[in-house]
């Protein structure tokens, strides 16, 4: 179950891990559970490369926190698919 409130020995634990970088995903959710694979789009050479499984609720609390947390940072130039 996701928790709100980490500590600081759960931080460190987690920040360890080693990131593989994305361009790519794709999302199932069902539910009970939501599945959200990442991959990697080379000049269309698409590599999935990891891939989770959690509870639809948590799943639900993990977009809130990403938007939550991008609401915080500054606009960034539109993208390439942005400019009209």
């Amino acid at each position: 179950m996701a928790d709100a409130q980490k500590t600081e020995e759960e931080e460190k634990a987690a920040n360890k891990l080693a990131p593989s970088f994305t361009n790519r995903f794709f999302v199932r959710t069902g539910t009970l559970f939501t599945r959200i694979s990442f991959g990697e789009d080379v000049l269309g050479d698409i590599n999935y490369h990891l891939a989770i499984t959690m509870p639809t609720a948590d799943a639900r609390l993990l977009a809130e926190l990403i938007l939550d947390l991008l609401k915080k940072l500054p606009s960034p130039p539109a993208g390439p698919s942005e400019k009209t």
